[in-house]
């Protein structure tokens, strides 16, 4: 199996680099691929994360999945790219020098702009040769335990954790910030909140000023920022309805 015009033989893993384009400076930038091929044939399932630079639970959770010996598989081959936007990733932003958001830059041009490069290297070398491909999680570990799901009902592995609960959400809504400050929050992922209920506080760095952020109806938490410091209208809490 031919990656980047190197063999990966069965039963092995491998690292193998992506060239992108060079800095200013004429510095090199890799995207390293961290490939692992079963001893059998099967499926090819490529997980990317960090393709905004700013978010890296994603490659958290491939960190810790590879550290633990757990994406090689039996049968077929997962392909592991924990940091897809290395140059946000260096500066903790979204976006790519160029001010472009790779994710709406996809399948990308050899002849575009340096986001819409990187997009095409991903599509042509790994995207092209994957049967499923996951973009990432509402926290570490659950991702890790559902990709392990994921790699057990392709029949890549022979045993995968339990599935847990789930519930279905209709309505959803972002709270947000209604002036820059400090943002202290009181909740956390997946907490069953009701309408009324101080979700956080806002503040001033002096603490002159203090105001609550409420709960505008029952719901689930599922989405917060992690920010400490935020500007007016960022996006703090995201709620979900059940139907």
């Amino acid at each position: 199996m031919p990656i980047n015009l190197q063999e990966i033989p069965a039963g092995t893993h491998r690292e193998i680099h992506l060239d992108i384009e060079r800095l200013p400076s004429g510095t090199l930038i890799h995207l390293p691929a961290l490939v692992f091929r079963g001893a059998e044939p099967g499926p090819t399932l490529l997980l990317p994360a960090a393709l905004h630079g700013d978010e890296v639970n994603g490659t958290e959770t491939l960190r810790r999945l590879a550290a633990q010996g757990k994406l090689m598989p039996q049968f077929g081959t997962v392909i592991s790219v924990p940091i897809v936007n290395a140059y946000g990733f260096l500066h903790q932003t979204r976006t790519l020098p160029d001010g472009r958001d790779l994710n709406r830059c996809f399948p990308g041009s050899t002849k575009g702009s340096l986001a819409s490069r990187l997009a095409r290297t991903v599509m042509t070398e790994l995207v092209a040769i994957s049967d499923y491909v996951r973009f990432d999680e509402l926290a570490i570990q659950k991702a890790m335990e559902g990709i392990l799901r994921l790699m057990h009902h392709l029949d890549m592995c022979a045993g995968a954790p339990e599935p847990f609960t789930s519930m279905e959400l209709d309505g959803r809504k972002w709270l947000r910030a209604e002036v820059s400050g400090m943002f202290v929050r009181g909740v956390e992922y997946g907490r069953e909140v009701h309408k009324g209920q101080i979700l956080a506080q806002m503040t001033d760095p002096y603490g002159h000023q203090t105001y609550d952020i409420i709960a505008p109806f029952d719901g689930h938490v599922i989405g917060v920022n992690n920010q400490s410091v935020v500007h007016a209208g960022d996006a703090l809490i995201h709620l979900g309805q059940e139907r």
